[in-house]
C-alpha cells in the first residue's frame, strides 16, 4: 500500500500537512490533517470508514450545526457540554463517575415547556409534574402528595407543622393541634 504526503520540502522527519493512507488488503482509506511545529506535527482530524475523529479544542465563528447524530454524542467523564454567552457567563452539563450536574454561573435559570416532568432514573415513578396553565403535582415513592390547582393546594395524607397561620383582613389567627385558634398578643386584650 502506498501513502501520499503532502508536507513542505525543507521539513524532515514526520512534519506532515496531510496524509492519505490506503490499506492494500481492503482498500480502506484514511486521510489525516496535521499542525504543529518545532520538529513535530500533531494529527487534529482523521476521516476513516468509522467517520471523523478530531483532536483538540474545535471553535466555529459563526456556530454550529448539526442534522443529525448518529448514535449520539459521547464525551469523557468531567468534560461538560459548555454554553457560553455573550457576558462570558456560562452553562455546563457533565458527568463524573457518579453524577450528572447542570451548573449556571448568574442570571436567571429557565425550564420551560407545556408540560414539564421530573422522573425516577428508570423512568418509571413520577416525581413532580408542572402543566402549563393548569396545576403541580408532586410525588412520594410515585404516589401523589401535593397538587394544586386554581383554588389553592390539595394534600393528601397526615401534615405535619410546627404551627400554621391564617392570614385574613386586618387580623391573624393561630391555629393550635386541638383544633382551638389562638389570637397574637396583641387581639387578646
Amino acid at each position: 500500500a502506498d501513502d501520499i504526503i503532502l508536507k513542505n520540502s525543507a521539513q524532515v522527519n514526520d512534519n506532515w500537512y496531510i496524509k492519505c493512507t490506503e490499506s492494500g488488503v481492503s482498500g480502506i482509506s484514511s486521510v489525516a490533517l496535521y499542525a504543529g511545529g518545532n520538529g513535530s506535527s500533531l494529527e487534529k482530524l482523521r476521516t476513516d470508514p468509522g467517520g471523523v475523529i478530531v483532536t483538540g479544542v474545535t471553535t466555529s465563528t459563526s456556530g454550529f450545526s448539526c442534522d443529525t447524530v448518529g448514535t449520539g454524542v459521547s464525551l469523557a467523564a468531567n468534560v461538560p457540554v459548555t454554553f457560553t454567552g455573550g457576558s462570558g457567563k456560562t452553562l455546563k452539563i457533565y458527568r463524573d463517575a457518579s453524577n450528572s450536574y447542570i451548573t449556571h454561573e448568574s442570571g436567571d435559570f429557565y425550564i420551560q415547556g407545556e408540560y414539564v416532568r421530573i422522573r425516577n432514573a428508570a423512568g418509571t415513578e413520577q416525581i413532580a409534574n408542572f402543566l402549563q396553565n393548569g396545576g403541580t403535582t408532586l410525588y412520594h415513592d410515585d404516589s401523589l402528595v401535593f397538587s394544586t390547582d386554581k383554588h389553592g393546594v390539595i394534600i393528601a395524607g397526615v401534615t405535619t407543622s410546627t404551627s400554621f397561620v391564617k392570614s385574613g383582613g386586618t387580623s391573624s389567627q393561630f391555629l393550635k393541634a386541638d383544633g382551638s385558634v389562638e389570637y397574637p398578643e396583641s387581639r387578646k386584650n
